[in-house]
């Protein structure tokens, strides 16, 4: 059976992620894994609470992550109540409150190379750190999944039912639009392939569009076969944009497309960084939307 993996932290951030996965049709059919890492104090602490100069601040730790272990447990807790309010399968719900080993991007980074179909966390939810647009932990598993597909929720929990897939008619493309295929069984929303084109120039864009009415046939063949009614699919190309990430993004915006799914290098030719400058840009700067990153 196929299984997601949601990374909570506690926060009302990372709880959007629960929402969003309620509303995913296909995720009821999955088993749904509640993941949360808690940072225990290490023994060496107890056994210093003795000492006078170390015993106020030892036990102001001991109450931080109490306090901490307790609010992650309560977040499991709703947050398997909450899914299982939307007709999610209590036998298929498992919230995992897990002792960090490693540190917790690498533990949840573990834990999802045990068989997982995708992930999910907040935007900024599990890395605390509201000063910068993407949290440490956040990019560390933007970095180290690069063979699971990955989703950050957006703020404000944008609705999962019509789905924008960025495309420029490679391989990996390809494997974009079957994660769509796959994660769109059973919804009943729309799903619209994007080609972005920088140049403005007639022949350029020409030659482009002949290469992607081709790509487009076959990824429109693909989506049907996963179940997507034809009525449900378009197709378009825009050119003569100064920023790729941000015609993306606008295009998400304006037409009402609350989820974006970009190939993790795909739309970019730099192959020596985990991912693609334009599936990163479009991850940072996509507020208010939820974005899949697919290898």
């Amino acid at each position: 059976m196929d299984k997601i993996l949601l990374a909570l932290d506690g926060t009302e951030r990372s709880f959007e992620v629960v929402k969003y996965v309620a509303g995913i049709p296909r995720a009821k059919e999955t088993g749904t894994v509640l993941f949360a890492v808690y940072d225990e104090v290490p023994d060496v602490y107890w056994d210093l609470g003795d000492q006078a100069n170390l015993a106020s601040r030892i036990a102001q730790t001991k109450a931080m992550s109490l306090t901490l272990r307790n609010s992650l447990e309560d977040q499991l807790a709703q947050a398997k109540e909450y899914l299982l309010s939307h007709g999610f399968d209590s036998a298929r719900v498992k919230p995992v409150l897990h002792k960090r080993e490693k540190g917790i991007s690498r533990d949840i980074i573990s834990e999802a190379r045990t068989g997982y179909s995708a992930v999910l966390a907040g935007r900024r939810g599990v890395a605390r750190i509201q000063e910068i647009l993407l949290g440490s932990i956040s990019t560390r598993l933007l970095q180290g999944l690069t063979d699971i597909p990955l989703c950050f929720v957006g703020k404000g929990v944008p609705e999962f039912k019509n789905v924008l897939v960025a495309v420029d008619g490679s391989e990996n493309s390809l494997k974009a639009v079957d994660f769509v295929g796959w994660l769109m069984k059973g919804c009943q929303g729309e799903v619209s392939l994007l080609h972005v084109i920088r140049s403005k120039d007639k022949t350029v864009v020409e030659e482009a569009e002949a290469r992607i009415k081709a790509f487009y046939e076959k990824a429109k063949e693909r989506l049907i076969n996963k179940g997507i009614a034809s009525t449900s699919l378009s197709t378009q190309v825009i050119y003569g944009v100064d920023s790729r990430s941000m015609a993306i993004i606008q295009v998400a915006r304006k037409e009402d497309f609350g989820t974006i799914v970009v190939g993790r290098r795909g739309l970019s030719a730099v192959r020596e960084f985990f991912i693609g400058r334009v599936s990163n840009r479009v991850v940072q700067l996509a507020k208010g939307l939820s974005v899949w990153i697919v290898s």
